[in-house]
C-alpha cells in the first residue's frame, strides 16, 4: 500500500501539469486577443480606424487558383502548406482587375492576399506561434510593382524568374522587403519560438509603431513579444494604381506532431488587423533596411567526395562511371533588393534559406530514374532542417517532396540522414574504405514513376505530373544553427544528379 503512493502521487501530478498546460496555453488563446482588443480600442480613440482580416491556407492542391491568375504557383514548398494573410482593403484602395477578374484563396472585394498601403498604415499579427516545428516565420513582400519584366537568355529550370505580370504595366517581383520574424528571432527574446504569445507589426510609420507599441503593452503585452518589421523607404507606398503593392507569407515547416500541426493551421491562433489612420497623416518613415548576415562552414573541400560517390551510386545500379553528371544551378542572386532592381520575380525568397538550388529533368518519362546526390547540410552543421522539393516545371507547382530535420531543430525527422550509407550497404559491397569518413555527409534520393525495386525512392505519378512533361527539383537548406538567419549560399556546395532509362 505505502508503495503504490508515489505512484499515485505522480500520476495526479502529471495531470495537473497537464492541465496546468493546457490552460496556460488556452489563457494564452484567450487572452491575447483581449488584450489586442483593449490595444485596438485604445488605437481608435487616437484617430485610428481597424479592420480585421482573415488567412488562407495554401498548399500543392490549392495552386490551381494561383496557376489560374499568374500562370504558376512560385516554386511553392511541397513539404510545408503557406498561411496567407488575407488583408482588409482600405475603402479607397484601387483594386487590380487583372488580378481580381477570378476570386481565389478565399477572397472577396474587402480582403485580398495582396495589398496597396498607405505611408501611416500598419499591418498588425497577433497571436500565439504554433506547436513545434522545424521552422515558423512570417514575412512581408513586395509582390508586384509597376514597369515590364525584362527579356532575358534561357536560364536552365529558372525561365519563370522573368515572366510577366497579368497587368502588362506591372510585372511581378515577390521580393522580400527585409529581415523575417522567425521562431528563432522570437526564441532570442521569449526563450521558446513555439507557444508565445506574440505581435508583430508591419509598417512603414516610424510614428504609427511607437504608437501601436504602446498601445500593446499598456494593454499588458509583453515589450519582449512585440516586433517590427519595417517598410523600407524603397518602397512604392499610396492606394493609387501606381503603387507598389504587397502581400505575407507565414510558413509553418515540418511540425513535430503532423495532427498538431494540421489542427493548427486549420485553426490558427493568430489574427490580422489593418489599422489606418482617418485622415492621411504625414508620417517619418524608416530608411533602408539591413539585411542580416550569414554564415556557414565552407564545403569546397567536400567537393572531389561527393563527385566520388555520385559516381560510385552510379555504378551501383548498373551506370556508368562515366555518366553524365549535372550540378543544380544556384541562383544566390535571389534578394529581394536584387530582384526589385533587376524586375525580375524572386520566388518569396527568404534570407532564413538558401533556396531554389534547382535541377531540371526534361521530358521526365516513364523509364527514366533521377539520382540526387548531396551535402546533409543537417548533418554537417550548415542547417536545421533541409528538403527535396519536387514541382511541375511548366507551373513550378510543388507535388512531392523528402526532409530532414537536424537536433537543431529540438527533434529529429526524415528520410535523407544516413541514406548515403545505407544505399552503399544496400546495394552492393558496402562501403568502400575511401568513402567511410564522408559518406555519413551525403544523402541520396532516387525519383521515378515506378520506384518498385529501386531503394530510397520517391514515386512521381501521372496525376501529379503528366506523362513527358519536364520535372524540377529544388533543395532547401533553413536556419543556420547558432544563428536565426539561413546558410551563407556561396559556402555551400550543390546536389548533383543524373538521369538514367530503367
Amino acid at each position: 500500500m505505502f508503495g503504490e503512493k508515489p505512484v499515485t502521487m505522480k500520476i495526479l501530478i502529471l495531470g495537473a501539469l497537464s492541465l496546468a498546460l493546457f490552460f496556460t496555453i488556452r489563457s494564452h488563446g484567450e487572452s491575447i486577443f483581449e488584450k489586442a482588443e483593449k490595444a485596438i480600442a485604445t488605437l481608435e480613440s487616437q484617430n485610428f480606424e481597424t479592420r480585421e482580416g482573415g488567412f488562407a491556407v495554401i498548399g500543392n492542391e490549392d495552386c490551381a487558383g494561383l496557376i489560374k491568375v499568374f500562370g504558376n504557383c512560385f516554386g511553392n514548398n511541397p513539404a510545408a502548406p503557406y498561411l496567407v494573410p488575407l488583408i482588409p482593403r482600405h475603402p479607397k484602395e484601387y483594386i487590380d482587375p487583372f488580378y481580381h477578374t477570378e476570386l481565389f484563396l478565399g477572397e472577396t472585394q474587402n480582403r485580398s492576399f495582396t495589398y496597396r498601403l498607405r505611408a501611416d498604415e500598419a499591418i498588425l499579427i497577433v497571436g500565439v506561434t504554433p506547436p513545434k516545428a522545424a521552422y515558423f516565420g512570417a514575412q512581408s513582400y513586395n509582390f508586384t510593382r509597376a514597369g515590364t519584366t525584362v527579356s532575358v537568355p534561357n536560364i536552365d529550370g529558372l525561365n519563370i524568374l522573368f515572366t510577366g505580370s497579368p497587368n502588362p504595366d506591372r510585372y511581378i517581383s515577390f521580393s522580400s522587403i527585409g529581415n523575417s520574424l522567425n521562431n528563432y528571432v522570437i526564441a532570442k527574446k521569449l526563450g521558446s519560438g513555439f507557444g508565445q504569445p506574440f505581435a508583430l507589426i508591419s509598417t512603414p510609420s516610424q510614428e504609427t509603431n511607437a504608437e501601436l507599441r504602446a498601445a500593446l503593452r499598456n494593454a499588458g503585452f509583453s515589450a519582449a513579444g512585440i516586433f517590427t518589421e519595417p517598410i523600407p523607404s524603397e518602397t512604392k507606398l499610396g492606394l493609387s494604381s501606381e503603387a507598389d503593392d504587397f502581400s505575407m507569407l507565414v510558413r509553418y515547416a515540418l511540425p513535430e506532431s503532423e495532427a498538431q500541426g494540421n489542427a493548427w493551421r486549420t485553426n490558427p491562433s493568430l489574427r490580422v488587423y489593418r489599422l489606418s489612420r482617418k485622415a492621411a497623416t504625414a508620417t517619418e518613415r524608416f530608411g533602408s533596411i539591413q539585411i542580416d548576415s550569414r554564415s556557414a562552414d565552407g564545403e569546397g573541400t567536400m567537393g572531389l567526395a561527393l563527385e566520388d560517390f555520385t559516381r560510385e551510386v552510379a555504378v551501383r545500379l548498373g551506370q556508368p562511371r562515366l555518366i553524365k553528371v549535372k550540378e543544380f544551378v544556384s541562383p544566390a542572386f535571389l534578394v529581394g533588393e536584387n530582384c526589385l532592381k533587376l524586375h525580375m520575380n524572386c520566388l518569396g525568397d527568404t534570407q532564413d534559406t538558401d533556396t531554389y538550388r534547382t535541377g531540371s529533368v526534361p521530358s521526365f518519362s516513364h523509364s527514366d530514374v533521377v539520382v540526387i546526390t548531396g551535402i546533409n547540410h543537417a548533418v554537417t552543421g550548415n542547417a536545421s532542417y533541409i528538403s527535396l522539393g519536387f514541382s511541375v516545371a511548366e507551373t513550378f507547382t510543388g507535388i512531392s517532396s523528402v526532409s530532414q530535420t537536424s537536433p537543431n531543430a529540438g527533434f529529429v525527422s526524415g528520410e535523407l540522414t544516413g541514406s548515403a550509407e545505407a544505399f552503399l550497404k544496400k546495394v552492393g559491397n558496402g562501403i568502400p574504405l575511401r568513402l567511410r569518413a564522408s559518406a555519413p555527409k551525403f544523402f541520396v534520393r532516387l525519383v521515378a514513376r515506378q520506384c518498385e525495386g529501386l531503394p530510397f525512392c520517391t514515386t512521381i505519378s501521372d496525376a501529379q505530373l503528366p506523362l513527358n512533361q519536364d520535372l524540377t527539383v529544388l533543395r532547401r537548406a533553413y536556419i543556420r544553427p547558432g544563428t536565426v538567419r539561413g546558410p551563407d549560399p556561396s559556402k555551400l556546395l550543390s546536389p548533383r544528379y543524373f538521369v538514367y532509362e530503367r
